[in-house]
């Protein structure tokens, strides 16, 4: 079993957004094999801006969290 902390910031270029929007975000990863031919991954996700840059038109915010899990088999 493996857990592995990420940490990202990501701030455009001039030139490339027409508002400089300064952008984080975090991820926390848990690798397993449950078996020698089967690896599975739980990954939670973060994404954070001092603006409201996330989500729908009519209601940005300022976070954004997701979860996700994968399955892979070797056969």
């Amino acid at each position: 079993m493996i857990l592995i902390l990420q940490g990202k910031r990501f701030e455009p270029p001039v030139g490339i957004v027409m508002t400089r929007r300064r952008s984080f975000g975090y991820a926390l990863n848990l690798d397993f094999a449950p078996r020698p031919t089967v690896l599975g991954r739980i990954e939670g996700w973060g994404l954070g801006s001092k603006h409201p840059v996330f989500g729908e038109e009519n209601t940005p915010q300022a976070t954004n969290l997701s979860l996700s899990t994968s399955l892979s088999v070797a056969f």
